[in-house]
């Protein structure tokens, strides 16, 4: 006789807790939806795995920063989230400033989720050498630092920031516009391991949108991302990260324009010496709209050359400075731009590598509007109207290929980049297609 398999549950508390805090509660409360306590703080020390804290709707003004450093566990993660139906506000503008940020979580299981955090007088949401956290469906805003942070100088891994909304960030540099640099990012994602930025919708902040940096592994996934101040999406001295299905813009705001232009889309340097170059990163099936440069390698401070890297079906549309722009560098290595899609009818040039690219290869492109240089060019590329879906300039599935695209078919199968069927209808004839890819909103 066959048993069936039994499956191991995980461990859970019987009775888990629920929290209450409200701008007008007490620290001296119970914490009960009737005898709410007045911040995180007041809870932090109480709450164990499983328990939910749940913030009343209304604007908090503490005036210390809020921090969780409390532990959940594997099978009961800590909930910090505005009370169902109603929206917490945390205004840090009255947080000392150095060093205390407007939310801090330094504990490992802990979600914190739909709640607005604006004004911050240094980070706005911090996730220092946490693990398992997951940071989702907030409103980040105003902060003179950095949106959201997540890094730390010991061992972490596993950070999700999701579906989150960050904007006007970095207002230090919005006071006084430093030409070469100290800006921070909208998101920034900085050491650690398994690091997630997925989702999110990034705009308008005075520094980078979301920067990659000295970081290993971290992976951009899905995000809106447009008219940030220096580059919409930054990898700075970072390895093997993953920039894939984002939709990357510039709606022409000159506030936000840089050297009167608009944001790079995806820019890949190393700024940080001392630690591993950047290399080994995949930068995929994104679109990137209206960008001063769609795609950018700087090989400025501690250079390095773009190595082991893979730019592959990639949309670029009307950049304005040029398509993309390779620095010069003796150090380029095994790295490859393919199965893209540019269109440059703006002006715009479509490949800007003065210095050459040796060490970098060109194949299965396709350009429209202007012609690459010489060394971007293969037997394989295809050039002229790629047919796109067309509709809203500034909507990523106006850039989808119709049935007769020259470009379907058209391309290379390039490992590890692989169609996401959910998202792509299958090409014809078991070909890959260049270019423009399906993103989801």
């Amino acid at each position: 006789m066959h048993r069936a398999p039994v499956e191991t549950l995980e461990p859970r508390r019987l009775f888990a807790n629920a929290y209450y805090i409200a701008p007008d509660g007490s620290p001296s409360n119970t914490g009960t939806i009737n005898s709410p306590l007045a911040s995180i703080n007041d809870v932090t020390w109480r709450v164990q795995p499983g328990d939910t804290v749940y913030l009343r709707g209304g604007t908090y003004f503490p005036t210390q920063q809020q921090s969780m450093w409390c532990d959940g566990a594997p099978g009961g993660r800590i909930l910090f989230t505005s009370y169902p139906g109603e929206r917490a506000i945390i205004d840090g503008r009255n947080i000392r400033a150095g060093w205390q940020d407007a939310v801090s979580i330094s504990g490992d299981y802990i979600d914190f989720t739909n709640i607005s955090v604006r004004k911050s007088r240094e980070i706005g949401i911090v996730v220092y050498n946490a693990s398992h956290v997951r940071v989702m469906y907030n409103k980040v805003f105003g902060s003179w630092g950095v949106g959201v942070w997540v890094g730390g100088d010991a061992a972490f891994g596993d950070v999700l920031v999701e579906g989150n909304t960050v904007h006007d960030n970095s207002r230090k540099t919005a006071v006084v516009r430093p030409e070469e640099g100290g800006w921070g990012q909208g998101i920034t994602a900085s050491t650690g391991s398994n690091v997630r930025v997925n989702r999110n919708y990034v705009y308008s902040n005075h520094g980078e949108g979301i920067g990659l940096w000295k970081i290993n592994g971290a992976i951009a996934d899905g995000n809106w991302v447009r008219d940030n101040y220096s580059v919409n999406v930054y990898l700075d001295t970072a390895t093997n990260a993953v920039v894939r299905n984002n939709f990357i813009f510039s709606t022409g705001q000159t506030e936000f324009s840089r050297f009167n232009r608009p944001a790079s889309g995806v820019q890949i340097a190393t700024e940080v010496a001392g630690l591993p170059k950047s290399r080994g990163n995949l930068v995929a099936n994104n679109v990137v709209v209206g960008a001063g440069f769609g795609f950018f390698y700087g090989d400025y401070i501690v250079g390095g050359g773009l190595i082991d890297s893979t730019i592959a079906n990639n949309t670029f549309i009307d950049s304005v400075t040029a398509a993309i722009h390779i620095d010069a560098s003796n150090q380029h290595s095994n790295s490859r731009f393919v199965n893209n899609a540019a269109v440059q009818q703006n002006g715009g040039v479509m490949v800007d590598a003065y210095g050459g690219v040796a060490g970098i290869s060109f194949s299965h492109n396709g350009w429209f509007g202007s012609t690459p240089i010489a060394a971007a060019r293969s037997a394989a590329d295809v050039l002229t109207n790629p047919r796109f879906s067309g509709g809203q300039r500034l909507n990523p599935s106006s850039y989808r290929l119709l049935p007769d695209s020259p470009l379907v078919d058209a391309g290379r199968t390039v490992s590890p980049v692989k169609f996401d069927y959910a998202r792509k209808p299958r090409p014809r004839g078991g070909g890959y297609d260049i270019g423009a890819f399906e993103l989801i909103p």
